[in-house]
């Protein structure tokens, strides 16, 4: 696929002066990273998704198709990319994933907690789980065109959600479990999933070597 790239992201870390050092290294040598000027947290999760696709929107506009992966996951690409071009599979303007309601978290001290004063439904809409999703590139516009004018939970898949609802013009397509998103290691030569999640590193080079001859 044409004009593809892999952009790893990670925000600013002010007493991390190793990895400030070594990501300055590492950008200045592939210019495969981008950084910007907030600090990398999990309450900052919908910022580095927002500023992510302002990016995209601006330096990529020919590029069909965005996929967002957390570390911890194998992406079978080419079973991917086949999902998206199937002749009889188009998918239009939208997100693709494993997704699917679910009730807010008030529950203080939980990571996923959102207060009611930032999101007062005790639902969210339909959205697709961070760990894999991908977007299609004529979406992103118009989930950018309310992000600064609503309040959003830190969640940036919720917020992607919510943001799919209010635009009028963004799908949802679910991609039915166990197809898209399974969780661990197993012994098989490649795997029939789209996405495993919850793998260490050296069972994603693993799968990798596996499934690297396969069409």
């Amino acid at each position: 696929m044409s004009g593809c790239a892999t952009l790893p992201f990670s925000g600013s870390c002010p007493s991390c002066n190793k990895s400030e050092s070594l990501l300055r290294k590492e950008t200045i040598q592939h210019r495969d990273i981008l950084q910007f000027d907030f600090i990398d947290d999990y309450k900052n999760l919908t910022l580095k998704t927002l500023v992510t696709l302002k990016w995209l929107n601006s330096r990529c506009p020919d590029v069909k198709y965005y996929l967002k992966s957390d570390d911890d996951m194998f992406i079978y690409v080419h079973r991917v990319l086949e999902l998206l071009y199937a002749e009889n599979n188009r998918f239009p303007k939208g997100l693709i994933g494993a997704c699917q309601k679910m009730s807010v978290v008030r529950r203080t001290g939980s990571k996923y907690h959102v207060q009611k004063e930032v999101y007062p439904s005790n639902s969210f809409p339909i959205f697709c789980f961070g760990t894999a999703y991908v977007l299609t590139n004529d979406s992103i516009s118009d989930l950018l065109r309310n992000a600064s004018t609503i309040p959003l939970p830190h969640l940036e898949d919720a917020s992607l959600g919510i943001l799919a609802k209010v635009s009028g013009t963004i799908r949802i397509h679910n991609i039915k479990k166990p197809k898209w998103r399974t969780h661990g290691f197993n012994h098989r030569r490649c795997p029939p999933e789209y996405t495993i999640h919850k793998l260490k590193p050296n069972q994603i080079e693993n799968y990798w070597k596996r499934c690297s001859l396969k069409p």
